[in-house]
């Protein structure tokens, strides 16, 4: 065996490296000479790696950019002195001095702003909550929170200052970003008070509120814009003014089919009960003692029977959620206990009654 072992050529012992010179020697193979057969492949990788790139890119900037909890108090604190202090120095011009359109809600209705700053420290205190820091989304909601408290603060002191002759439509700009934030802030973290994987610890710490407060800013976005284009001289002239009753009916409808919609396929109850206690506030307004400028003499009934109707189907919506969420959860606490059931019998077949 030796002397057959030295009788072999080196190619025989040593056959990789005999392959290895001889495609050394080889000549490079020619590009085809089709260029639209090697095009396409060329641009796939390089957009593959562009998007690659693109992807490590965005991800280093949203690490670099980290809203830290920190953060959200500080800007918390900031909105509340900003509505603090637009209620006091620059009270009149925040509440009167402007030419109301008839979406404008009676001055009781702003109250809800307590609430909705509960709702906000909540959220902000559950961000040094263990488990509830580290719900899916929470990063990027941190960002979306920040930028509603930024913009919502801003608002008071710019609609004060629309009032004194600065510009009406800078605070309407800013409220579009407060409600921008808003919708990405819902989206971002999906609310949906149907979801199985989320704990009722965590919706009620973190979903109440983009809940209680997007519901509010959407109206205020349309007040907004109605009182910006409202010229009550028209009330006379035009059979249909912006910001008359006609528009205020619509605009009541659009926010009745938002609410409905996420009370429907969500179970949102408290965006509808805030959408409820607005369209309060509308109605109150239409009532013959309203301090409205149309005064008593200029009341709606059109409009105060659309906010009734609203309101009943907003009620109707919004308990049939409720209903459906509570019989999928009996179904479904039935469907376990049917499977441990199983389970203890030694069977993975249904039990049949």
């Amino acid at each position: 065996q030796q002397i057959h072992a030295e009788a072999q050529p080196p190619s025989a012992t040593f056959p990789r490296q005999r392959c290895a010179r001889q495609q050394s020697r080889l000549p490079r193979p020619r590009p085809r000479l089709q260029a639209d057969l090697s095009r396409p492949a060329c641009r796939s990788t390089d957009r593959r790696g562009t998007g690659q790139r693109t992807a490590a890119r965005k991800r280093a900037m949203a690490l670099s950019i980290k809203v830290r909890p920190w953060m959200l108090v500080v800007m918390w604190v900031v909105e509340v002195v900003l509505n603090g202090l637009a209620a006091t120095v620059l009270s009149d011009g925040a509440t009167s001095n402007a030419e109301y359109s008839f979406v404008q809600p009676d001055p009781s209705t702003f109250s809800v702003w307590i609430v909705i700053f509960i709702l906000q420290a909540v959220f902000v205190v559950a961000q040094f909550v263990g488990d509830l820091a580290d719900v899916p989304g929470i990063e990027e909601a941190r960002a979306w929170q920040l930028g509603n408290f930024a913009t919502n603060g801003l608002w008071l002191v710019l609609n004060g200052l629309g009032s004194r002759g600065f510009s009406w439509w800078l605070a309407v700009v800013d409220i579009a970003l407060n409600l921008v934030c808003l919708v990405k802030l819902y989206t971002v973290l999906d609310v949906d008070y149907t979801r199985v994987d989320v704990s009722w610890k965590q919706k009620l710490a973190i979903y109440l509120s983009p809940s209680s407060n997007l519901p509010w800013v959407v109206l205020a976005t349309l007040l907004n814009i109605s009182n910006t284009l409202f010229d009550p001289t028209e009330l006379d002239l035009v059979e249909a003014p912006i910001g008359g009753p006609d528009w205020a009916i619509a605009v009541v409808g659009l926010a009745t089919v938002i609410a409905a919609f996420l009370a429907l396929t969500r179970v949102d109850v408290v965006y509808v009960i805030i959408t409820v206690w607005a369209l309060s506030g509308i109605w109150r307004n239409q009532q013959p003692d309203t301090d409205a400028p149309w005064g008593a003499e200029g009341v709606s009934a059109n409009l105060e029977l659309m906010t009734i109707i609203c309101m009943a189907a907003l009620g109707a919506a919004a308990l049939t959620g409720v209903v459906a969420l509570i019989t999928i959860m009996v179904r479904r606490g039935s469907s376990g206990e049917r499977k441990d059931s199983d389970a203890d019998r030694g069977t993975g077949a249904p039990v049949l009654a």
